[in-house]
């Protein structure tokens, strides 16, 4: 396996549909980006950072998460980015 150097980064654009938001899977709240669902896209990131650095059938998986979700992003053509970058 090729070693994996910090600061590997990959990006993960999306642009928010009413199935990635908390009010999609939370009765009466609001059609708002939901926190689970940026997750799986830094999830996505990270696999795209450091994928091609990794044995042929191996994937990455994440285990420890730490994440600050700054602002509601609602529905519609507003596009959210979610960054990876890989460190030790």
């Amino acid at each position: 396996m090729d070693a994996l150097d910090n600061g590997m980064t990959a990006e993960q654009r999306v642009t928010v549909t009413s199935e990635m938001t908390v009010g999609h899977f939370v009765a009466h709240m609001p059609q708002v980006y939901a926190t689970p669902m940026m997750i799986l896209h830094m999830e996505m990131a990270s696999g795209a950072a450091i994928g091609p650095r990794l044995p042929e059938g191996f994937v990455s998986v994440g285990m420890d998460v730490k994440v600050r979700h700054l602002a509601a992003t609602p529905v519609g053509p507003h596009r959210s980015r979610r960054l990876s970058r890989h460190q030790d």
